[in-house]
């Protein structure tokens, strides 16, 4: 029996680097094995430094025993600022997961054994790197400790972990200086949802989504919409609130995107489609919509409300049909409704104007924070100095600390210095401050940014950008390359790439999209845009000479696709083509309204693809 371990009440760290296989391929062996051994200096000095007894270690995981649980989780903090603040050369940057429990595990010769040991593995593996994750019985005996020296609990519901019985509460330590928002715990499922993952950090805002979050669960208040400018981040807040909301409705956290619905009346039935309820005979889809949720605990998450204002009617009778349904929207303008309360989202904190404070003070500014994160994206060691802050800082009032705008901005820093960054957007913004008067002081903003953005692209990414926008709703890429290559001089991923990291383009890999590999069928990449941007991006579409050609080509593409599911339907592969058919429900849609629209083709091509999806309309019950 291993004597040197504590005895009884013992509280357990478990610890993993998260994408360590990712890390090994592109560091090489040699370097993951330097970063490895960095990342074990760092975390043995301080579990040493707490009272920690290292029970096991395995490649990249610790097993670590402490006497207390204080000492334990003030261990795992103590770890995550060393990993936080060591300088990583570029690209070897390691995250951890951390998850700790209390409990009685037996001793043994080797080790511990017992459910305690599994329950502090599983928590830990709920993480995601740089999080700590904490069980009810730690977290409870740790609490005053922590709140003392200004470290508070997120809570971050009941959960069922890998096989063990039952659920599990988990909370999160919030951390003065590290980093506080993450995914949900990767738990298995106790709450049915469809939120998707965010691509990028949610950086900041947690005032706000505290606030967003608590209006949301006050008694009688049923709708709440947050509001202001396009650019403004109200859809990732929206969606970081209802991503902390999942543990608090039994029925479930499900989101429905508006961001192609024109028609005020498929509000609900993009609703109903989200949910999977289909219209009963003789019943309107409201009524089928309140039949089916009169008694379900649930929350709806819509975005991009403000072009379907007039559905409001429609969700204020859903919700008095429905009194334990609630929902979160975010608009440019708010919902008038029973029970409704209007969050507006304000500004990013910035440096007032003047004399800047400290450098460590400017960099605790959310809108800094966003832009030192978007920038590293482009270009992994840059960092704020006291030489460039003033530059950084004066980027980000000159566009007025929209976070889509920031985004835009920060992208450029993979070629530009902050100063030369500077410079040329304050040329372009000044030349092009003479646009719509009836536009907001934001949104001639963040038009002039887009258009900035669209004039620094080569002829290449101009003209994919603008012909990718005859997409709605994404695309991957081998659809771009084949409706987008006129002339067959298009390189569709290459150029793709860039406009990623351009953020003029948004890619999925989360499998439910196009990273998805079923019976041999891998689409790859899923390329998207955000609306504000596909708006701009379309304008140019259709003010040039190709947009005929492309509304021609995106219709053959979306009959072609309808007529190469169609044999498969009744076989061995028939989930995957209607999962197929169901990603690109909005290229159909779009596609039909074009030729509805169009003299030249008129109904005749819309009954063609018609014909081709009467039987994945079917199967859906649309």
């Amino acid at each position: 029996m291993r004597t040197d371990l504590p005895s009884g009440t013992v509280t357990l760290l478990l610890t993993d680097i998260q994408g360590s296989t990712r890390l090994l391929q592109r560091l090489g062996a040699e370097g993951y094995a330097a970063a490895l051994g960095v990342h074990r200096d760092l975390l043995r000095g301080e579990f040493a430094n707490h009272n920690g007894i290292e029970v096991d270690t395995q490649g990249d995981a610790f097993f670590v025993a402490f006497p207390t649980a204080l000492d334990g989780v003030q261990a795992a903090i103590a770890c995550q600022r060393a990993l936080a603040n060591h300088p990583w050369s570029t690209d070897a940057a390691i995250k951890v997961r951390m998850g700790l429990h209390t409990g009685e595990p037996t001793r043994t010769d080797e080790g511990y054994v017992g459910i305690a040991v599994n329950t502090a593995a599983r928590i830990a593996s709920a993480g995601h790197g740089g999080q700590i994750l904490l069980s009810a019985a730690t977290a409870a005996l740790v609490r005053d400790a922590l709140e003392a020296d200004g470290v508070t609990q997120r809570d971050l519901g009941v959960h069922r972990l890998k096989d063990l019985e039952g659920t599990h509460q988990i909370l999160q330590p919030v951390v003065p200086g590290l980093s506080a928002d993450f995914p949900a715990p990767r738990s298995l499922l106790t709450h049915p949802n469809n939120l998707p993952t965010p691509t990028t950090e949610f950086v900041g805002r947690g005032r706000q989504v505290a606030a967003v979050r608590d209006l949301m669960l006050t008694q009688g208040v049923r709708l709440v919409t947050v509001t202001g400018p396009g650019g403004a981040g109200k859809s990732r807040l929206t969606l970081r609130v209802a991503t902390e909301l999942l543990h608090r409705f039994n029925d479930g956290v499900f989101f429905v995107p508006l961001a192609t619905v024109t028609d005020a009346k498929r509000v609900v039935v993009a609703i109903a489609d989200t949910l999977d309820i289909r219209e009963e005979q003789g019943s309107s889809v409201v009524a089928s919509l309140s039949t089916a949720l009169q008694d379900k605990e649930m929350l709806l998450l819509m975005d991009n409300f403000e072009q379907v204002q007039s559905a409001a009617r429609d969700l204020g009778e859903l919700l008095k049909s429905c009194p334990r349904l609630k929902v979160l929207v975010s608009s440019r303008e708010a919902l008038r409704v029973a029970g409704a309360k209007e969050f507006s989202i304000p500004p990013l904190e910035l440096p007032a104007p003047g004399r800047l404070p400290a450098l460590d003070r400017v960099l605790q500014f959310e809108a800094v924070r966003l832009f030192i994160e978007r920038a590293r994206n482009a270009r992994p060691d840059f960092e704020v100095t006291k030489d460039n802050v003033a530059d950084v800082v004066a980027i980000i009032r000159r566009v007025d600390a929209l976070p889509l705008a920031i985004e835009l901005a920060a992208a450029r820093i993979r070629t530009m210095t902050p100063e030369r960054l500077l410079n040329s957007l304050s040329r372009r913004l000044k030349v092009l401050t003479g646009g719509s008067a009836d536009l907001l002081d934001h949104q001639h903003t963040l038009r002039d940014l887009i258009a900035w953005s669209y004039d620094l692209l080569n002829d290449e990414e101009k003209e994919l950008w603008q012909r990718m926008a005859i997409f709605c709703g994404g695309c991957s890429a081998d659809a771009a390359q084949r409706v987008c290559d006129i002339d067959g001089t298009l390189d569709v991923e290459l150029d793709a790439e860039s406009l990623v990291t351009k953020s003029l383009l948004t890619v999925e890999f989360d499998g439910t999209g196009a990273d998805k590999v079923i019976s041999g069928h891998d689409e790859g990449a899923r390329f998207g845009m955000l609306e504000t941007l596909r708006e701009f991006a379309l304008e140019q579409l259709e003010a040039s000479d190709d947009a005929p050609e492309l509304r021609k080509r995106h219709w053959e593409w979306c009959v072609s696709l309808a007529q190469m599911a169609e044999p498969h339907f009744r076989g061995a592969e028939g989930i995957y083509w209607i999962d197929r058919l169901e990603r690109e429900q909005e290229n159909f849609r779009v596609a039909m309204v074009r030729c509805v629209d169009d003299p030249e083709r008129g109904a005749d091509a819309a009954l063609k693809l018609a014909a081709a999806l009467w039987f994945f309309w079917y199967e859906r019950g649309i």
